[in-house]
């Protein structure tokens, strides 16, 4: 099945391609038609790419919804790592800060697989800060460097 406009959406925005410009660069929509089967309208024998994308929008969008919820988890108890008392009496600390850049993490590696599919180069990080601030290490990952 040929990727719907909100997939193709997605793709945009999770690369930082706005879709206003869309005419004045259209190689991205060019990509994305080419790694459809031929059956479509593209150039692969058949879906498996066009089935990895999907895969890897599934997890960025499930990473994004995460992040969400742990941002407000966050902000409802206004500390970064929180006490969990275990039955043994064991404490254990969430650690909101780590927890989110793991999830950024994986998620821009998945924004690289779709890049590397594509053969583009994101122009902006969708997943750019770990909430540390301008100073984190993951702040600016390298591949998003401006050279």
């Amino acid at each position: 099945m040929a990727f719907t406009e909100f997939e193709r959406d997605e793709i945009r925005t999770y690369l930082g391609f706005p879709r206003l410009y869309l005419s004045a660069n259209p190689f991205l929509e060019s990509a994305i038609t080419t790694i459809q089967p031929i059956s479509e309208g593209g150039s692969a024998p058949d879906a498996s790419i066009e089935n990895a994308v999907r895969a890897a929008l599934q997890i960025i969008a499930a990473a994004d919804g995460y992040i969400s919820a742990l941002g407000q988890q966050a902000i409802n108890l206004a500390v970064y790592e929180v006490p969990v008392s275990l039955s043994n009496g064991a404490v254990l600390k969430q650690d909101y800060r780590m927890a989110l850049a793991t999830i950024r993490r994986e998620a821009t590696n998945q924004i690289m697989k779709i890049s590397i599919r594509l053969g583009v180069q994101p122009l902006r990080p969708y997943f750019y800060s770990d909430g540390l601030g301008a100073g984190s290490e993951y702040a600016n990952p390298k591949f998003f460097a401006r050279k």
